[in-house]
């Protein structure tokens, strides 16, 4: 729900990129402080952290008139005029929803790793632990449903004054959704296992390179960003996460 309201206030190659960096520190911490994951090299890894730190900062200026200040300073030029950046209240919004929303993905294998650390099943039989915790996920999914459902008659009910066209707008998101939500459990079983593999400092935040993909469909098939300097900001943060990214695997485990 936060990633879907954030995507609407940032956009698709924003977004993402911001909570996926701010996940992987979070998945960091809480391997190494929580579980005492081994880490390799503790001043690697902390610059691994600091490099996400930097991406997700370049990430969340490419919307903000930093960029465009950047380009000016830089070529001694006048500053460019806004294009296409959300209003004030819109961006404050989508960076609180985001900073959300990487805070609770970064920590989403948490209890998985807590229960595998003080589980007494070893060998085959904690691999098998993994489908039954993706099994368990899967029912609490569809057990909350129903509240999301209300939820939705509630706010529609508020913001319309009515019920009429809530029928039609479910029916035009119904596949979009269930893709969605296709995509999204294919890609979560994967990161569990990446995750009882590698372990949550290291698994989890290798996962998060999808920021590339995210940053592809939306600067080029939804057109988002369109002033140059936007576009080239969102690509270096989104190289320097992947550089942290990187670096947690060499340094992390």
């Amino acid at each position: 729900m936060l990633a879907a309201a954030a995507c609407q206030a940032l956009g698709v190659g924003a977004a993402p990129a911001i909570w996926c960096g701010l996940g992987m520190g979070t998945s960091f911490v809480w391997g190494a402080a929580a579980f005492g994951e081994p880490i390799r090299n503790v001043v690697g890894a902390v610059f691994a952290l600091i490099a996400l730190a930097l991406g997700i900062a370049i990430v969340a200026s490419a919307q903000t008139p930093v960029p465009s200040k950047v380009k000016a300073w830089l070529y001694s030029l006048p500053e460019s005029p806004a294009i296409g950046q959300p209003p004030q209240g819109q961006l404050v919004k989508g960076m609180l929803l985001t900073l959300l929303m990487g805070i609770i993905d970064g920590s989403l294998m948490a209890p998985f790793k807590f229960f595998l650390t003080r589980s007494d099943a070893v060998g085959p039989a904690a691999s098998e632990l993994s489908y039954v915790y993706i099994e368990a996920f899967g029912i609490m999914v569809l057990c909350f449903f129903p509240i999301y459902l209300i939820m939705q008659f509630i706010i529609w009910r508020i913001i319309q004054g009515n019920l009429r066209g809530i029928v039609l707008g479910m029916r035009l998101s119904f596949w979009p959704g269930m893709w969605t939500g296709v995509f999204w459990a294919l890609g979560n079983a994967c990161s569990v296992h990446a995750s009882e593999y590698l372990g949550v400092a290291l698994g989890f935040p290798l996962t998060q390179s999808c920021v590339v993909i995210c940053a592809l469909w939306g600067i080029v098939l939804f057109g988002e960003m369109r002033s140059c300097q936007a576009r080239v900001a969102c690509c270096l943060g989104i190289a320097v996460v992947l550089v942290g990214a990187i670096l947690l695997s060499q340094f992390g485990q």
